[in-house]
C-alpha cells in the first residue's frame, strides 16, 4: 500500500491504524469520544460518488455513507497521484485514513486518505457484487408488490389492520419463531398468521373485510425460496350463511395487482395468463404440488371448509386460503404470498437472514 507519513496528535486514539470501520461506525465513535478526538482506520468498499480536481480528489464509498474521502496531492508522490486520477465509478479500494473534523462543513467529519490500493475484480466478487445489488433490489420490488396489491384493496373498501406480532399463544400446527421476552411472564413466539386477529376485528368491529400485510413467522415452510418471515397480504370476509362461493376473482386480481410492479419481467405467455380466467380443479383433497400448464385454482372440501389454492406454472402457490362455516355465517380467509410472486421473477432468492454491522473495537 502507498503510504505517506500520518500525522499523530494527543487525541489519536492509536499509532496504528483500527480495523476496517464504516461510515456508522465512524459517526458512531464520534458521537462517544468527542470532535476533538482523532481517529486513524481503514475502509473499504465502492467509488459511489467521485470528483476530479487539479490538485485534490473527493470521493464515496457505498460503506461510508456521506462522508467524503480526500485525495491531497501534497500527501502523495506523482506516481501516486496519478493513480488516484486514474480511479473511476465503480472501483473498489481500501484506504487509510485519518479523520478531520469541522463543524462549519455538512457533514463535519472528513476522511484525508494516506494510502490507497485497488481491490482486484475477479468473477467471484463481481458476482457477490451482483448478488448483493439484487438482494437489495428485491427488498424494494417487495415492497411495490405489497403496496400494489394493498392499495387496490382499498380502493375497493376494504379495511387495513395492524396486528400485533408477539403472541404466548403458540401455533400447534406449524413451527413458530420463539422469541426471548421475559416481559410476558410466559414461553413466546412470533405470530404465525394474523388471522385470529383479524376476524377478532372484524367480528368487534362490524366490519365485514379487513385483511393485513403481515409476516408469517415459521420455520415449517421449507421450499427453498420463502423466508423464514415471509411477507403476505391476509384477508377476511365475514359474510352470510348463503354465500359459501369461494371468490376465486378476488383471488385472481390478487395476483394481477401483485405482479402489477414487476410485470416487465414476465414472459408474454405469463402476462395472457393475467388476463385468462383460470381454470378450475375439484377433487376430495388439495394433495401436493404437481406441474400445470396454466394457472389453475383447487379446491377441496374438508368437514365443514371448504380449502383452496391459486397455483402458477413452477409449480408455486401464490394464493391459500378457505371458506368455513360459522354459528351464523362464514369465514372467508385468503393469502397472498408476496415473497413467491417474487420469486418467478427475480434470479436471486429473497430468503435471507439480515445481518446487521457490528462495531468491534479490540
Amino acid at each position: 500500500m502507498n503510504h505517506a507519513d500520518v500525522p499523530k496528535g494527543p487525541n489519536e486514539l492509536d499509532a496504528q491504524y483500527l480495523a476496517t470501520l464504516d461510515g456508522r461506525a465512524i459517526r458512531y465513535l464520534f458521537d462517544v469520544a468527542g470532535r476533538t478526538m482523532q481517529l486513524n482506520c481503514s475502509v473499504r468498499g465502492r467509488i459511489k460518488k467521485l470528483r476530479h480536481l487539479k490538485n485534490v480528489a473527493f470521493a464515496e464509498l457505498d460503506t461510508t455513507e456521506d462522508l467524503q474521502l480526500v485525495f491531497d496531492r501534497d500527501r502523495f508522490n506523482e506516481t501516486t497521484f496519478q493513480q488516484v486520477k486514474a480511479l473511476k465509478l465503480d472501483a473498489r479500494i481500501q484506504a487509510n485514513v485519518s479523520t478531520e473534523y469541522d463543524d462549519k462543513r455538512q457533514p463535519p467529519i472528513r476522511l484525508i486518505v494516506h494510502g490507497f490500493d485497488p481491490i482486484p475484480a475477479n468473477p467471484i466478487a463481481a458476482r457477490r457484487s451482483q448478488i448483493s445489488h439484487e438482494q437489495a433490489q428485491s427488498k424494494i420490488d417487495l415492497a411495490s408488490v405489497t403496496r400494489s396489491v394493498a392499495t387496490r384493496l382499498l380502493e375497493t373498501g376494504w379495511t387495513e389492520v395492524a396486528p400485533l406480532t408477539i403472541s404466548t399463544n403458540l401455533s400447534q400446527t406449524v413451527a413458530p419463531l420463539q422469541v426471548l421476552f421475559p416481559g410476558l411472564g410466559a414461553e413466546t413466539a412470533l405470530v404465525v398468521n394474523p388471522v385470529a386477529q383479524l376476524v377478532e376485528v372484524a367480528q368487534l368491529t362490524g366490519t365485514p373485510s379487513v385483511f393485513s400485510i403481515s409476516r408469517i413467522y415459521s420455520r415449517s415452510i421449507r421450499d427453498g425460496f420463502t423466508s423464514p418471515e415471509s411477507i403476505a397480504i391476509v384477508t377476511i370476509s365475514l359474510r352470510k350463511a348463503e354465500e359459501r362461493e369461494i371468490s376465486l376473482a378476488l383471488a385472481e386480481e390478487l395476483v394481477r395487482y401483485g405482479f402489477q410492479p414487476v410485470r416487465s419481467r414476465l414472459s408474454s405467455r405469463e402476462r395472457d395468463w393475467l388476463t385468462e380466467q383460470w381454470e378450475r380443479q375439484k377433487s376430495n383433497v388439495v394433495g401436493a404440488l404437481r406441474e400445470v400448464s396454466s394457472p389453475v385454482h383447487q379446491l377441496a372440501k374438508e368437514d365443514k371448509c371448504i380449502v383452496f389454492r391459486s397455483v402458477w406454472p413452477h409449480p408455486i402457490a401464490l394464493v391459500e386460503g378457505h371458506v368455513q362455516e360459522l354459528t351464523d355465517g362464514t369465514l372467508h380467509c385468503m393469502t397472498l404470498h408476496c415473497e413467491r410472486i417474487l420469486h418467478l421473477v427475480s434470479s436471486v432468492h429473497y430468503r435471507r437472514l439480515q445481518e446487521d454491522p457490528v462495531i468491534g473495537l479490540v
